[in-house]
C-alpha cells in the first residue's frame, strides 16, 4: 500500500472519531437542557471507556498520519538572497546548507532526512 492511500485511509478514521465524539458530546449536552432529567439515556462521562476510545482512536490516528507523511518525499526550499541561498526542511524550515553564489557549499548537509523533524528530502535535481 502505498504511504499516501495508507494517509488517506487513517484520515477516514480520524473523521469516524471525530463524528462519534461530538455524537457524545450531542448527548450530553441534550441531558443537560432536560434539568437532570436523562432524555437520552445516562450521559457519557469523559472517563467512560468508549469516550476514551475514541479520544485515544483519534489522537493515534493524527500521530499515524504525521509519522506517515514524514516519509513521504519532499523537496527543501532555497531561502535565497543577493549573497546566499539557505536550503531549507519545507516542513520545519530547519536549515541544512547555505550555497553562496560561487555555488560552494557552507555548513550542514544533504541529509536524506532532516534531521529536526525527520522529515524525508528529496535533494534530486528533477521537478
Amino acid at each position: 500500500m502505498e504511504i499516501e492511500k495508507a494517509a488517506e485511509i487513517l484520515g477516514k478514521h480520524i473523521k469516524s472519531y471525530e463524528q462519534s465524539i461530538r455524537a457524545i458530546e450531542t448527548v450530553n449536552e441534550i441531558n443537560k437542557d432536560w434539568d437532570g432529567v436523562s432524555a437520552l439515556g445516562q450521559p457519557i462521562q469523559e472517563d467512560d471507556k468508549r469516550y476514551v476510545w475514541n479520544r485515544e482512536g483519534l489522537h493515534a490516528c493524527g500521530i499515524a498520519i504525521q509519522a506517515l507523511k514524514k516519509q513521504i518525499e519532499r523537496k527543501p526550499y532555497g531561502d535565497k538572497s543577493d549573497e546566499r541561498t539557505l536550503w531549507k526542511c519545507p516542513d520545519c524550515k530547519y536549515i541544512f546548507v547555505t550555497e553562496f553564489p560561487d555555488m560552494s557549499l557552507c555548513g550542514g548537509r544533504q541529509s536524506k532526512h532532516c534531521p529536526e523533524c525527520g522529515q524525508k528530502i528529496d535533494w534530486s535535481d528533477e521537478q
